[in-house]
């Protein structure tokens, strides 16, 4: 079914409206990536048989500490809101105070209070943040070099092509796939060169700044009001608000 031209055809005939056909597509290939990667592995050891001996002495199994930080953030959460809304060229008018009392409430309470944000290094980037560390580069043909049973958030996505254009390496393939799902917990790897930290920052801004205003747009038709949907808008705008507030704490 992952690979079937027929069976895409068919669900994007069925599931017209919406993005069903895609999330249907994505959690086929999140649970189908172990089997493929097994028959991979099958299918090149098949043709390396001479090679067995050799490959087993070879492998070595590593557990990577993971790496979290606190994030101070220097303003809060909902000042950062009126900014942002503002930076979109929205009124402050009903759809504003709709928008808030709907999809905010009050889930910015507790990081106004503390002002703190815990943060992690996304798996995948900690996997390429230990190679580099480790200057361990085994590949030399423009193979990817690392694996992931499924596929990276926005961000990685991102992040994992400024490193594979600065470091001129192939982390992983070049035409990224994403779950297109922003994390408020999402972190850079220490000491990251600033110019990849803007770069990735203003990709994210204008990103946010479209999904705002077509937001608003959106809540002006009154195109789609089930509570299915209010509830994934909820926890977008909960993520990438946060996202932005942390982006304005580095740049003041």
């Amino acid at each position: 079914l992952h690979n079937s031209e027929i069976f895409r055809s068919i669900l994007s005939k069925v599931y017209s409206v919406g993005n069903d056909a895609e999330r249907i597509l994505y959690y086929l290939d999140k649970v189908s990536a172990q089997q493929r990667s097994l028959n991979l592995i099958l299918k090149t050891l098949n043709k390396r048989k001479f090679e067995y001996g050799e490959i087993y002495k070879n492998i070595q199994w590593s557990f990577i500490e993971p790496i979290q930080t606190i994030v101070e953030l220097k303003e809060r959460p909902s000042s950062s809101c009126d900014k942002i809304w503002l930076a979109c060229g929205l009124g402050n008018d009903e759809i504003k105070k709709e928008y808030q009392d709907r999809f905010i409430e009050n889930k910015f309470v507790e990081y106004d209070s503390s002002l703190k944000l815990s943060t992690c290094l996304h798996s995948e980037i900690r996997m390429i943040d230990y190679l580099i560390e480790q200057n361990i580069k085994e590949v030399y043909d423009n193979d990817v070099e690392i694996g992931i049973s499924k596929l990276p958030c926005y961000l990685c996505s991102l992040y994992i092509a400024k490193l594979n254009g600065d470091l001129n390496r192939t982390f992983y393939i070049g035409s990224l796939r994403t779950n297109e799902k922003i994390y408020p917990n999402w972190m850079f790897r220490n000491n990251e060169k600033d110019k990849i930290i803007d770069d990735i920052h203003n990709q994210l801004y204008k990103f946010i700044k479209n999904e705002v205003q077509l937001f608003q747009v959106t809540m002006r038709n009154k195109i789609d009001d089930s509570d299915e949907e209010a509830t994934e808008v909820e926890e977008y705008i909960d993520n990438w608000l946060l996202h932005l507030n942390m982006r304005m704490t580095e740049d003041s």
